[in-house]
């Protein structure tokens, strides 16, 4: 598809499709609860908090390093 070519438009057929593959992903993923929309946020927070406390117990070795 080119960018000159006019943008297909949705057709019920088209939305009513899309529904279906989202529902069947849905039940796929059902018997598995709501943790993988939870965990990834989580998983995100922790290493940048993990990470900033690393960073700062190294700045505090160097700022006492620097001082003797």
């Amino acid at each position: 598809m080119s960018f000159l070519e006019p943008k297909r438009q949705w057709t019920s057929a088209d939305f009513l499709n899309k529904m279906n593959r989202v529902n069947l992903l849905s039940e796929a993923l059902d018997g598995l609860g709501r943790w993988y929309v939870a965990i990834p946020p989580f998983l995100i927070i922790s290493f940048l908090a993990a990470l900033f406390f690393v960073m700062s117990e190294g700045q505090e070795r160097l700022q006492a390093a620097v001082r003797f």
